[in-house]
């Protein structure tokens, strides 16, 4: 198990490694100056010597590969600079605005576990009927609409037709439910769909009749056997759907006015902060290779197949 872990723990670095340059390149390349933008944002007269020289204190002059060495050196060790349209430090700002997101994030991917397990227990509950073609309706049509859509139209309704105004709240537990919930229907009913889809298929393989005829319950069935050869999967697609939760926050975020990472992200982008810009697509990279690491131990654990094909690939 360690050695399995250990084993993606290191590609866990490379894909990090990766993120970064890709974090670093894609805001360095991005056209326009960010300290010339803020002068004028600002309305400073500004000289090449002004510009020059907060150049050099923010880091954006030389050559593009010294300043990426610089810059992942400094990451490293959490020195995240200042941000050029504030001037407070990156850290402050991130350590500001991720407890909202993460929050969202945690809610939102709780009631996405639900969901599709509510959705697997439907499979065997209601293995015929009109439930899976609920489903599968209620999966298509939420594809189909664009979050920002769902998020404003929930909105709308609730504040100006039932007069809920905690919603516009962002320290309302209101608003919290109602974003996470919005966040999480897409994600949720897909896997739910696959999970009602895996596990009806399941039903169908010969160690389930042979658990049933030595009398196993449909209860131990569901958990014991059924359980074990699907959850690896479950985690898996969990895992990857916080990816997701993340870019879908700056969404819901704005539109829920949520201060949070999303919105710090977006607030970054008009300013052109590169500092804070680079520290987020960092953050949000790491996050989620970190769930992953942590879905691919949950799988290793729960099926022993999964520890032995890692260590002898």
């Amino acid at each position: 198990m360690i050695r399995y872990l250990l084993k993606r723990f290191l590609w866990m670095a490379a894909t990090v490694l990766g993120m970064s340059l890709v974090a670093f390149f894609l805001v360095a390349f991005a056209p326009g100056d960010p300290i010339a933008a803020e002068l004028r944002f600002l309305g400073v007269p500004s000289n090449p010597e002004t510009i020059d020289a907060l150049r050099r204190e923010h880091d954006l002059d030389g050559p593009v590969i010294e300043r990426y060495v610089r810059w992942l050196g400094r990451t490293i060790r959490l020195e995240l600079g200042t941000s050029i349209s504030n001037g407070r430090p990156v850290t402050e700002e991130l350590a500001r605005a991720a407890p909202s997101t993460l929050a969202l994030a945690a809610c939102a991917l709780l009631l996405i576990v639900l969901g599709s397990l509510t959705a697997g227990v439907a499979a065997v509950l209601f293995p015929r009927g009109a439930v899976p073609r609920i489903l599968q309706a209620l999966t298509v049509g939420v594809v189909s609409i664009p979050l920002y859509w769902l998020a404003l139209t929930a909105i709308v309704v609730g504040t100006l037709t039932f007069g809920f105004t905690a919603l516009m709240d962002p320290s309302s537990p209101a608003n919290l439910a109602l974003a996470a919930a919005l966040l999480a229907l897409g994600p949720g009913l897909g896997i739910g769909r696959t999970a009602r889809q895996r596990i009806a298929d399941e039903r169908l393989e010969d160690y389930v009749r042979l658990a049933a005829a030595i009398g196993h319950s449909p209860g131990q069935i569901l958990v014991r056997d059924i359980g074990r050869v699907v959850a690896p999967s479950l985690v898996t697609m969990w895992a990857n759907s916080f990816g997701y939760l993340l870019g879908g926050s700056v969404v819901i975020e704005r539109i829920f006015d949520r201060p949070g990472l999303g919105s710090l992200a977006l607030q970054a982008i008009a300013a052109r902060d590169y500092p804070v810009l680079q520290a987020y697509l960092m953050l949000a990279g790491v996050l989620f290779v970190a769930v992953n690491w942590a879905a691919d131990g949950v799988s290793a654990w729960a099926d022993p197949r999964l520890r032995r094909r890692g260590i002898h690939d």
